[in-house]
């Protein structure tokens, strides 16, 4: 279903038809979980493909390094995917050899113990624990006039409205919009909280956003999505890269000239093409700047939880 300011209360509350018992695990239920099994496949026959490198010196030495296991590692699991962030982290860590201590998000702490609880049924007498740290982000999408529309709207909806929270978000949701008011920002549909069970808040659009503005600068997490509009190529990179963050961005276009100019443009460390949240075990993903360093998903991944020793002998 496309945009079309149709999403209302009592929608939300319609689709609500999986029951879980923490936020984040509705969508997990049907999207993520289904890739775990695959997630957890890809490192386990990645654990003997990791390999050092040999060197080519300038002296009458043979060279080459090794990649052993960084050590223990810590990993802070947020609450809007659990289930795959576990794996996300856990996975690659372990087909490193490296040792876990985990954090879950308080808003949902029981898929880690849960899935903590599996991996001691199967890790024979391992203290084995797990954790996974994860940065914001404020991914810009820039729909361009040669766009699909239905297309770029649907990509909007389900970037704005994908996930939920609990009271205190809730709150913080609600203190943006506020705070989008008194910057000067304009109302193109006013959301206002759901009056039913729950923390619901309706979508809320503003326009005539600043890049100045918090609500453009910062990770709202909610119904909140904010219209700018550019005139040139160079205008669009311009605003994407002036959030501090960089996890990831989406580009709407016919134009594949366009599409690569921009997608080498923005620094963020995935960019989605007439697509979004498509990942795959194999293609890193992790932020620039502010969102991050070091890469989930793809051999990259192992890459923090190893560390390189150089070994060198007289030919």
């Amino acid at each position: 279903m496309g945009w079309r300011g149709r999403w209302h209360c009592d929608e939300l509350m319609r689709r609500k038809s999986n029951k879980t018992l923490e936020p984040g695990e509705s969508f997990e239920i049907n999207v993520d979980i289904p890739s775990i099994s695959k997630e957890l496949r890809y490192f386990a026959g990645a654990a003997d493909k990791i390999h050092g490198k040999t060197l080519k010196l300038s002296s009458q030495f043979q060279g080459y390094t090794l990649l052993e296991p960084i050590g223990v590692v810590g990993h802070i699991i947020p609450w809007n995917f659990p289930s795959a962030m576990f794996v996300l982290k856990c996975a690659p860590a372990l087909a490193a050899g490296c040792t876990m201590v985990i954090k879950p998000a308080e808003q949902a702490p029981l898929s880690a113990l849960y899935l903590a609880h599996l991996a001691k049924k199967v890790a024979a007498t391992s203290n084995l624990k797990t954790v996974s740290l994860e940065l914001g982000g404020k991914s810009p999408l820039i729909i361009f006039d040669d766009s699909n529309v239905d297309q770029a709207s649907d990509l909007a909806l389900f970037g704005s409205l994908a996930n939920k929270v609990d009271k205190k978000q809730y709150e913080k949701v609600l203190s943006y919009i506020d705070q989008g008011k008194r910057e000067g920002a304009s109302l193109l549909i006013v959301g206002k909280p759901c009056r039913q069970k729950g923390y619901y808040i309706e979508p809320t659009i503003f326009e005539n956003v600043k890049d100045d503005m918090l609500i453009a600068k910062d990770e709202i997490f909610g119904p909140v999505m904010s219209l700018m509009k550019f005139k040139t190529v160079e205008e669009a990179i311009g605003s994407a890269n002036v959030t501090a963050y960089g996890l990831a961005a989406r580009i709407v276009t016919n134009d594949l000239n366009i599409a690569n100019r921009v997608s080498r443009s923005i620094r963020a460390g995935i960019i989605w093409i007439n697509c979004y949240h498509n990942f795959d075990s194999g293609c890193p993903i992790g932020g620039y700047k502010m969102s991050g360093f070091g890469k989930d998903h793809g051999m990259e991944s192992l890459e923090k939880y190893l560390q390189t020793k150089a070994v060198v002998t007289p030919i």
